[in-house]
């Protein structure tokens, strides 16, 4: 593998506080996130290496006969499906780790790590959900206690902006 993740991260994010890398093609979230089969993704680049086998493997360019940026792989499709049929929870981890390592082999996109996402929402909202994504639903603004995101000179339903929770997704 050529791509380099901190490069992309870097470029998207700039500071590293703001993403993380993620060798895996699995979201890693967990606290042992499931990068087995990513060291193409985490090991040394070789460049040169890189051409020689997209040269020994004949590609010149263009598209196969899939939709553009909808790779399709009949065995990853094939794991998918028990994946979501299976109901036992020792079945399931074996099924992805099944569909991560047949990703690993025909590679539908390259994995080019995590962004730390952060909101802020002033503290008299209620029922915000923590999610990768802002889901707007659910919420409901609550009255301000007495005295609380008030200052000097405004009206008491104006918030103000310095009692923010930060939630980090």
């Amino acid at each position: 593998m050529v791509a380099d993740q901190r490069d992309y991260l870097s470029a998207m994010a700039g500071d590293p506080k703001n993403w993380r890398t993620c060798f895996s093609f699995y979201t890693c979230d967990r606290a042992e996130p499931d990068e087995q089969g990513g060291e193409a993704l985490s090991g040394p680049r070789d460049v040169d290496k890189a051409k020689r086998l997209i040269g020994e493997a004949g590609y010149i360019g263009g598209l196969t006969g899939a939709a553009p940026g909808w790779p399709t792989d009949e065995k990853i499709e094939a794991l998918r499906a028990a994946w979501f049929a299976a109901t036992e929870e020792a079945r399931r981890r074996d099924l992805a780790a099944q569909i991560q390592q047949r990703a690993f082999e025909f590679v539908p996109h390259i994995p080019t790590g995590q962004l730390v996402g952060r909101r802020a929402f002033p503290k008299n909202l209620a029922g915000v959900l923590d999610a990768p994504i802002p889901f707007l639903w659910n919420i409901e603004k609550q009255p301000w206690p007495r005295g609380a995101g008030q200052s000097v000179g405004r009206e008491p339903s104006q918030p103000c902006h310095g009692l923010l929770d930060h939630h980090v997704v």
